[in-house]
């Protein structure tokens, strides 16, 4: 999604088959770490284009 903060839930469905830690979920701690930060960012995606491509992988 380009722009995930605009598809916030309206809904729950199988509610009844959550998982057992999911409502805990947001209470666990926040790893805030700068290091985990650069390692998030210089990570390649090789995911295709959701358009059509010439060629692909695409060159350089």
């Amino acid at each position: 999604f380009d722009h995930p903060e605009r598809l916030e839930p309206r809904i729950q469905v199988n509610h009844g088959k959550r998982l057992p830690w999911i409502d805990r979920l947001f209470q666990q701690p926040v790893l805030d770490d700068p290091a985990v930060e650069a390692m998030h960012a210089a990570i390649e995606s090789w995911q295709h284009p959701d358009h059509d491509t010439a060629k692909w992988p695409e060159e350089d």
